[in-house]
């Protein structure tokens, strides 16, 4: 019998809701990271990893054009639709919303980065939503396809920096690799109720730098989704309290 070709699948429709597990980056401390501007859209090649490497051989050829990205100490959601500072009038673990809430209350939240204009472009279809033809919807940002994205930049920055304590280089200060003395690396990416509920290996030796983290955020947004999610985690209420004190001392934190 001859075998008839399968119909390709055909991606989901993304509707807009409440990201209930964020993609999150969990740093020691602020820090900005440079990055070539073609992570935004792909892969690097072999050929562009192996000439980023050597570095320009030509004093007048164009420079790499790069963008940077910045991380709070402590956590950053990495592309999230949620809520902000909304359950600030729950009071206990009892109390707590059960249900999603509701899409109107939620908003885009994203990492700081020069390249925002770019993934916000609404003429740019790369972070757009798409239809169940893969057509993109410009009006619709997809918060899931701006976190895969980010992933792609750190996960850059971790095969380089793997690269170079292979080949026996000397790495000052390793951004995935635990230094001498500490438990956990620089940066931890993860799922945020892993960190919430220290599941894990990982997210277990990163759990103190999120909770050391919590006064001196400078990020009110970042901050004020954290405490929205430790409201609804079962294991997150010391985070709701620590969030609530930064934001008796700073309130313009929730503007």
């Amino acid at each position: 019998m001859a075998q008839t070709d399968k119909t390709p699948e055909k991606p989901a429709v993304y509707v807009p809701a409440w990201t209930a597990n964020p993609l999150v980056v969990v740093s020691k401390r602020m820090r900005n990271l440079n990055f070539p501007a073609v992570l935004l859209a792909r892969d690097p090649t072999a050929e562009e990893l192996d000439a980023w490497r050597k570095g320009p051989t030509d004093i007048a050829a164009p420079r790499l054009p790069v963008f940077t990205l910045t991380l709070n100490a402590g956590v950053t959601f990495l592309g999230a639709l949620t809520t902000q500072w909304k359950y600030l009038d729950v009071n206990n673990r009892q109390s707590a919303p059960r249900n999603p809430p509701n899409v109107d209350d939620c908003a885009l939240l994203i990492p700081a980065s020069n390249a925002n204009s770019q993934i916000l472009n609404k003429d740019d279809p790369q972070f757009k939503a798409r239809d169940a033809d893969g057509r993109p919807n410009h009006e619709l940002t997809d918060p899931n396809r701006i976190a895969e994205m980010w992933v792609r930049v750190l996960g850059y920055y971790q095969a380089e920096e793997e690269a170079q304590l292979k080949a026996g280089a000397y790495v000052g200060a390793p951004l995935f690799r635990a230094m001498r003395g500490f438990d956990a690396p620089e940066l931890t990416v993860g799922y945020l109720a892993d960190f919430l509920a220290s599941k894990g290996e990982a997210a277990r030796e990163a759990y103190p730098y999120l909770t050391a983290n919590v006064r001196g955020t400078r990020d009110g947004a970042h901050l004020g989704a954290l405490h929205d999610y430790a409201v609804r985690s079962e294991r997150g209420w010391d985070f709701v309290v620590k969030a609530r004190e930064v934001l008796h001392m700073r309130p313009g934190l929730a503007r």
